[in-house]
């Protein structure tokens, strides 16, 4: 009987040492840097997610390494929660490169139901590119993407592989097929993606007239990828210029200050390149309205080429919006020495001008040097 109770007792207080080591194992696991990350990504506040996110970024969680914030991450890739799992898949995304571990786990998911989901696991493939390594890998299952029934998918593939081209510097025949295919897309942002990333090797020219016809329909907000295909294909291509002069200035807007700069840019690249840019704005016909002119003369103005489009900007000054009167004012203050027209022009605006601000801008111009103003684009000789 004393050797069963003995045994009993054994027993029990192995059982309880177990158990108490099991509750510590419990407890260092959720006291951890790495468990109490993951589940501040899991908080009701927004705010609070978006700092914890940007802090593992940069390494400035305590005891927790990028490296191992990523780890972490690829472990909750299972979870049935969507709204958690996008999350977590944009914070993946921040910390690469990813480990190859990720790439299986990814892979499913850009096969996912949600297409969410699978835009998320897309966005996130680019990340775990390894341009060390010559399997195509991530690479090939972008491509499998780009044919996703939802355009969200489709622009996160072409996104993501121009995040590879970036990072190699290499692309595959295969994958500039697949991407000027996508140029006849029937969603616009996904043929101006696909464009912009075709540009980085020599291609895009063909979806100029895509863009053409979208800049003329949409705000500056909408256009960005759009100017962005321009930027990138104005340095070889006149009709791209083309294109930028007369977005310039649509009518019931301002003057579209990211075109000037894009414009002045170009200009400033050599006097080849400012011809260019020049003969373009040269070009507008005079039967095609008062805001495609005023816009060729702001082009003008804003590259130090103002004399040549003294004309045109006395005729903005006339311009039903104010801020092209205001810009037209500007050129013609800035032309050294003074044009007479030009000089004319401003006293006809220094006593008719409704605008305080521009009949004021006028009357400082006509007192000389001392009242001149800032130029709209960037300083350079007039001509």
């Amino acid at each position: 009987m004393p050797r069963r109770i003995r045994s009993l007792r054994v027993a029990t207080l192995m059982a309880l040492v177990a158990a108490i080591a099991v509750g510590l194992g419990i407890y260092r696991d959720r006291t951890s840097p790495r468990r109490r990350w993951v589940e501040s990504l899991r908080s009701a506040d927004p705010e609070f997610r978006q700092m914890e996110r940007f802090m593992a970024s940069y390494g400035s969680i305590p005891g927790l390494s990028r490296r191992d914030a990523g780890r972490a991450l690829v472990d909750e890739l299972g979870d049935r929660d969507p709204e958690f799992l996008c999350f977590a898949l944009a914070a993946l995304r921040d910390l690469d490169p990813l480990p190859a571990s990720a790439v299986p786990t990814l892979a499913a998911l850009t096969r996912a139901n949600d297409p969410e989901i699978r835009a998320s696991a897309v966005h996130a493939l680019g990340a775990a590119f390894d341009p060390g390594v010559r399997e195509a890998g991530p690479a090939a299952l972008l491509l499998l993407r780009l044919a996703d029934p939802d355009s969200r998918v489709r622009v996160a593939a072409v996104l993501a592989l121009d995040e590879v081209i970036v990072r190699s510097g290499r692309f595959e025949e295969s994958a500039i097929s697949s991407l000027s295919a996508l140029l006849k897309d029937p969603e616009p942002q996904v043929r101006l993606d696909a464009a912009l990333t075709l540009t980085r090797v020599g291609r895009g020219l063909e979806i100029l007239p895509t863009i053409d016809a979208f800049v003329f329909f949409h705000g500056h907000g909408d256009c960005r990828t759009a100017f962005r295909v321009l930027d990138a294909l104005a340095g070889r291509s006149d009709e791209a210029l083309r294109i930028l002069v007369a977005r310039a200035y649509l009518p019931g807007d301002e003057p579209d200050p990211e075109v000037l700069r894009i414009l002045v840019r170009v200009a400033a690249g050599s006097e080849a390149d400012r011809r260019r840019v020049i003969a373009r704005a040269l070009d507008v016909d005079p039967g095609q309205g008062l805001h495609r002119r005023a816009g060729a003369a702001l082009v003008l103005g804003a590259i130090g080429a103002g004399r040549l489009a003294v004309p045109m900007l006395i005729e903005a000054t006339r311009h039903p919006e104010w801020t092209v009167r205001r810009s037209a004012v500007r050129h013609l203050a800035e032309l050294r020495p003074p044009d007479p027209a030009a000089v004319e022009a401003l006293r006809v605006v220094a006593e008719s001008e409704k605008a305080d601000v521009i009949r004021d801008l006028a009357a400082r111009a006509l007192e000389g040097p001392g009242g001149r103003t800032a130029p709209l684009g960037t300083r350079g000789a007039n001509r």
